[in-house]
């Protein structure tokens, strides 16, 4: 009986280990059941590789645009937006409420509702 349960035992520690592994990963990211809606890694990844073999022309941010300008903030008036390709789009999750930009030399997720920065992909272009 004890060699069986010791089987069971051992069968599950991947599966817990996994488990384990994704709370830690979801801990270290920085997602919660309050702010959901983050880029992941992946997305990162996406929009940097597309970017680095799709260059485009960088067009920066005034000092003073690019200090009015930052995650938990509304978008500042006047401020040069761009959307991202639409091939591009096609890579990154949908997520309704939201709209993905480019900022600068950034690639911005908007909540459209309120035009709040809810996350960066910092120096994209720069």
């Amino acid at each position: 009986m004890r060699d069986l349960r010791s089987a069971k035992e051992a069968a599950m520690r991947p599966a817990t280990l996994a488990l384990a592994g994704l709370l830690a990963l979801a801990l270290a990211t920085g997602a919660s059941a309050r702010d959901p809606v983050r880029f992941t890694a992946m997305d990162q990844t996406t929009v940097r590789v597309y970017f680095a073999t799709k260059p485009v022309v960088w067009t920066g941010l005034t000092p003073q645009q690019a200090k009015a300008f930052e995650r938990g903030k509304p978008i500042p008036q006047g401020l040069p937006l761009s959307a991202l390709p639409r091939d591009l789009l096609a890579r990154l999750p949908a997520r309704p409420g939201f709209a993905y930009l480019r900022v600068g030399a950034d690639v911005a997720l908007i909540n459209t509702k309120n035009g709040v920065v809810v996350d960066l992909i910092e120096d994209v272009f720069g």
